[in-house]
């Protein structure tokens, strides 16, 4: 099994926060989930978790935009989150098997 690749982001004032992984080079197929804790030492609670949602192939993409989004894909479907909130983003390769570089952007939609 490959090993997880973990990341953090701040949620913007806003609370509006979007995460979207493209193939580099690397892996196809991976997933990804957001967690939150009180510190990196945890313990982590699942905020949500994505397969396929990305408009890059079998990559994921998880927003968390309310309703004000203009990305394709789930975005309108998952409530914001808490300005200055640390998100937790854990993304593996789905197999557990291909690795390589891969392309990660966390951002704040614009409206």
């Amino acid at each position: 099994m490959g090993a997880d690749i973990w990341f953090t982001a701040i949620v913007p004032a806003s609370g509006r926060l979007i995460v979207d992984i493209a193939p580099a080079g690397g892996p196809t197929d991976m997933c990804m989930a957001w967690y939150s804790a009180p510190n990196c030492s945890g313990p982590f609670t699942l905020i949500e978790c994505d397969d396929d949602d990305s408009q890059n192939g079998a990559m994921p993409m998880i927003c968390r935009t309310g309703a004000l989004c203009t990305v394709p894909g789930d975005c309108q479907q998952n409530a914001t989150l808490t300005p200055g909130q640390t998100v937790y983003i854990r993304v593996w390769e789905y197999g557990g098997d291909v690795f390589g570089p891969f392309d990660i952007c966390a951002y704040e939609p614009a409206d």
